[in-house]
């Protein structure tokens, strides 16, 4: 609010941002992935808004960034339709293959009758189908809130334009932080 009303300078919330970004960083237990997927979702929705925001120069470019920006959000969804087929096509064949080592299992349940070393080989790959599933859901979720904040009807252009720029700032604090390496 208060950089939107002008009573804090570019420079404070500067400040006072990256503050907040170490301090979900010191307390996240995601750690630098989680902070520069949630950077990065931040500078393409002010991207998008301030490229639609601007008179007729701009939006034409600012229809083909909404285009990718489709693409990039649901990404994720394609990401995790794949994974999940190579999942279940790994599950099948070391269930094939414990079944020829003599552990047979009922075909209606893949998980039966694998082994707690086949399990372990699959862990990897299903970790990573849990993650895709997260981020893609942050981004949707901070996508829909974007909306929100910059169509906010109640008040006028110049102030939505400060919001972007805000969430542009934090954005680029949170990808900043998210690429320092973990000690």
């Amino acid at each position: 609010d208060d950089y939107e009303s002008g009573k804090m300078t570019q420079d404070q919330f500067q400040i006072k941002s990256e503050q907040h970004v170490k301090t979900i960083h010191q307390t996240s237990v995601f750690g630098n992935q989680f902070l520069s997927l949630i950077g990065k979702a931040l500078l393409r929705e002010a991207r998008e808004f301030q490229g639609y925001s601007q008179p007729y120069l701009h939006a034409p470019l600012a229809l083909w960034t909404a285009s990718l920006q489709f693409f990039e959000i649901n990404r994720g969804r394609f990401d995790m339709a794949n994974k999940t087929y190579s999942i279940a096509t790994l599950l099948m064949e070391l269930k094939a293959g414990n079944d020829k080592n003599g552990k047979r299992g009922d075909d209606a349940n893949v998980l039966e009758g694998l082994d707690a070393e086949s399990l372990q080989q699959a862990l990897p790959s299903v970790l990573d189908l849990a993650w895709t599933f997260i981020a893609s859901d942050i981004a949707h979720t901070l996508h829909r809130a974007c909306l929100r904040v910059f169509r906010d009807s109640s008040v006028g252009r110049p102030q939505r334009q400060r919001r972007a720029q805000a969430v542009k700032r934090l954005g680029r604090a949170m990808l900043w932080q998210g690429g320092k390496r973990e000690k």
